[in-house]
């Protein structure tokens, strides 16, 4: 079939004719359906899903079945083997017998209850029969199970959520894996005592680094530092190996979110959208403060993440998306390193001057700017001119300017302890800074200020007609300029 053309692979298909469940529910048997699956047309996989319809709740409890429901489920390689339209109609009967019956085609499940409240606990009764049979089987690892099991979980409320979360832990890496399969186990780790939690936890020894760096598992790990009151067990198989490898956790685009979240508490400018969501159900089961409860996790983490700011400071301002500079910040305020102020200082004041380029260089960039490539554009900048380090030095200054966090108190002689030492560094050039539209706004930080005002405003005497230049030059003028 997978190497025929298109008349052995449709002659096979009519041989085939009424006989996929049987296939599907095979020991080898099932391989031929899966090459259709994965290797034949339209026509093909339509035929395998219209055969395979009705029978879905009996594939999900069998062994070979679920293999091949998970493979239409979620695709081949990367590419869907199934449209939206054909999940719907295997998938639905899944919702028990009142939802065939009395649902609209292409209903939801909320669209469903929604308009008939009344059959809900029939719905979920059967819905919950099912899940039972898949968990009681160990399919629950696959992930139409954990699409059906988020399904539950969403309309179900906390009592049946309680009682189904203890037959879930078993499956906590599966569970992790997936964008659904988080939603439920966070839900797990929300409504589970401390007994079952600390079950969860466990399974993250030795994992803490990989499920924390995943796509949708860093949210898990989220969600288990802030409800879980033991924090001995949570630094003993998650905190220590974060605090080990925390470099690696700082350079993933997953892995930083958890540091910046331990820093910053659900601060969305750090957080995607479903991270929110999900982090953002209160709990009424964890005894201890939730402030007591990261300063705890925070004290483990402390000098490793110091530690690797000042070692990996000039990689961290250069990362991809600005996460590096948004953890530089955020260490800063709430630990106040005289160690990585100074570090800060020395590279930004030293960043003023874009990267040398020779004459292949310069051909490749005009390349690039004609065809708009701005990524490309913000690399050939100076580092003090490109966005996200910008606004971290600002942010620097006026972090110092308000004492906002930090929990030590600075002797006066070390309050500003950035400010001074990159004034220091870039004294000479201050109104070069000013006249830049990238870094005027830097200038007026330091100038509103209270640590170098004075001297930033005896440089600038005199250059009021290079800074007027500097704004008409630019079409449109400039807001940082005139600031």
């Amino acid at each position: 079939f997978r190497f025929g053309g298109a008349d052995v692979k449709r002659a096979i298909m009519e041989a085939l004719a009424g006989k996929c469940y049987e296939l599907a529910t095979t020991k080898y048997g099932h391989h031929l359906l899966k090459c259709v699956v994965r290797h034949g047309d339209a026509a093909a996989r339509a035929q395998c899903v219209k055969e395979l319809a009705g029978q879905v709740v009996r594939l999900a409890t069998h062994a070979t079945g679920a293999s091949i429901l998970e493979l239409v489920y979620n695709g081949h390689q990367g590419h869907a083997v199934a449209t939206r339209g054909q999940k719907d109609v295997l998938f639905r009967e899944c919702y028990g017998r009142e939802f065939m019956v009395f649902s609209k085609k292409n209903a939801t499940l909320g669209d469903f209850l929604a308009q008939d409240p009344g059959k809900k606990e029939s719905v979920l009764g059967d819905l919950c029969k099912l899940l039972d049979k898949i968990i009681s089987k160990g399919f629950h690892r696959f992930g139409f199970a954990h699409w059906l099991l988020a399904e539950y979980f969403e309309h179900c409320g906390e009592a049946r959520q309680r009682a189904m979360a203890p037959s879930l832990t078993e499956a906590t890496l599966e569970l992790a894996s997936t964008a659904h399969g988080t939603a439920v186990l966070c839900a797990c780790i929300d409504v589970s005592p401390a007994k079952d939690r600390k079950k969860i936890v466990k399974w993250f020894r030795g994992n803490a680094l990989k499920i924390g760096t995943h796509m949708t598992g860093h949210r898990v790990v989220m969600r288990l530092l802030d409800v879980v009151d033991d924090t001995v067990l949570t630094r003993k198989a998650i905190v220590n190996e974060m605090a080990e490898q925390c470099y690696a956790l700082a350079q993933d685009k997953y892995g930083v979110r958890v540091l910046l979240h331990l820093l910053a508490p659900r601060k969305v400018q750090y957080l995607g959208d479903e991270d929110a969501g999900l982090l953002s159900r209160d709990i009424t089961n964890s005894k201890k403060e939730p402030e007591a409860r990261r300063r705890e996790t925070l004290n483990t983490l402390r000098q490793p993440l110091i530690d690797m700011c000042v070692q990996q400071c000039s990689s961290l301002l250069v990362a991809e998306g600005g996460a590096g500079c948004w953890l530089l910040l955020e260490v800063m305020r709430k630990w106040r390193s005289e160690t990585l102020a100074a570090t800060l200082a020395e590279l930004l004041g030293a960043g003023l001057d874009a990267p040398e380029s020779n004459a292949m260089d310069v051909e490749d960039d005009e390349e690039d700017k004609a065809g708009g490539d701005e990524e490309e554009e913000e690399e050939n900048l100076a580092l003090l001119e490109r966005f996200h380090v910008q606004m971290l030095t600002k942010s620097l200054i006026d972090l110092e300017e308000s004492q906002e966090g930090g929990e030590e108190e600075e002797d006066s002689e070390s309050t500003f302890m950035f400010t001074a030492a990159f004034w220091s560094a870039i004294s000479g050039r201050g109104l070069e800074m000013a006249t830049k539209n990238r870094t005027a706004y830097v200038i007026e930080s330091l100038l509103k200020g209270r640590a170098v005002a004075d001297q930033v405003r005896d440089k600038l005497q005199g250059g009021e007609a290079a800074l007027e230049e500097s704004v008409s030059a630019r079409e449109g003028g400039s807001e940082s300029i005139l600031s």
